[in-house]
């Protein structure tokens, strides 16, 4: 049997994972960012080294639910304040987005454009100014869209052309990490030094990073 580049003194085991065998929290702590959790019944122990052999990701959960789907809207006229708007459930394009987004905010007669050179989301108001809202400035982005649409947590300046400051990630994340809370925290992962989600940078529960 190979042993995928570790000793042949070690006993190799292969586990093929389900996202039928995970287990998905009630606890308020788990959300559409960390999650399916596995939990393996038999411990295995003095772990020298370990290797993800393959990650299949199917298109199976929508980027827009029923978690994410709603940020609030405020605008000078007609005068509204933290209006809730809603996204419906469903996957999106950046034309499908754009026909949503505009009937959402029709009470605010608001233009929607996306530019395909930059890859983000424009909103001009027929009159005044607007301005949105994506929970705190530490929003993690799992009660909103705002990854989806391209925005930071928290309000955004209220402007007469509001432009996205973000590349809008509108089919869903671009990476999947793969984390292990008994022992990622000992691993050297490089990760982006600005990810707060992620650890800032140090060392954290991933141990793999999956393109999607």
């Amino acid at each position: 049997m190979s042993q995928f580049g570790l000793s042949s003194d070690y006993k190799y085991y292969e586990f093929e994972l389900d996202s039928l065998d995970s287990i998905v929290s009630a606890d308020s702590t788990q959300t559409r960012l960390n999650w399916p959790i596995f939990n393996i019944v038999t411990p295995i122990t003095r772990i020298a080294a370990f290797k993800v052999l393959e990650v299949q990701i199917p298109f199976s959960w929508y980027t827009i639910n029923t978690t994410n789907q709603n940020f609030t809207v405020t605008t000078t006229n007609p005068v509204q304040t933290a209006v809730t708007v809603t996204i419906p459930v469903g996957n999106y394009t950046s034309a499908t987005l754009i026909t949503a987004l505009t009937t959402a905010l029709a009470a605010a007669t608001v233009t929607v454009t996306f530019s395909s050179l930059t890859g983000k989301f424009t909103f001009a108001p027929a009159a005044g100014t607007i301005s949105f809202t994506f929970g705190t400035a530490t929003d993690n982005g799992s009660t909103n869209p705002r990854f989806i649409l391209g925005f930071d947590g928290g309000a955004a300046s209220a402007s007469a052309s509001l432009v996205a400051p973000n590349i809008a990630a509108i089919t869903g994340p671009n990476y999947l990490y793969i984390n292990s809370r008994q022992f990622g925290n000992q691993l050297d992962v490089i990760l982006p030094g600005g990810a707060t989600l992620l650890g800032s940078g140090s060392a954290g529960p991933q141990i793999a990073k999956v393109c999607v």
